[in-house]
């Protein structure tokens, strides 16, 4: 990009016909109100810590199915290779 900003070769790629868009971070996830609003985000307990984490929900949900994320932290008590 140089010394482009993001919108500059957003259109520029449109101008000439060349299909474009951005690629969100996580960072940009987390922040976004709309993918806070469908939900893309989920808030869970870290049963060792007790501490709140932000993960990636599921990409696709069903109405009627019980797809979620769920946070199986570290065992411990698994040896080590």
């Amino acid at each position: 990009m140089g010394s482009r900003d993001l919108q500059e070769v957003i259109e520029t790629c449109e101008q000439l016909g060349i299909t474009i868009g951005p690629i969100a971070s996580m960072q940009d996830v987390a922040e976004n109100v709309h993918y806070r609003e469908r939900g893309s985000m989920v808030a869970i307990e870290d049963p060792a810590t007790g501490h709140l984490l932000q993960i990636p929900n599921v990409p696709f949900r069903l109405i009627g199915t019980r797809g979620g994320s769920v946070f199986r932290g570290c065992r411990w008590d698994r040896p080590t290779m």
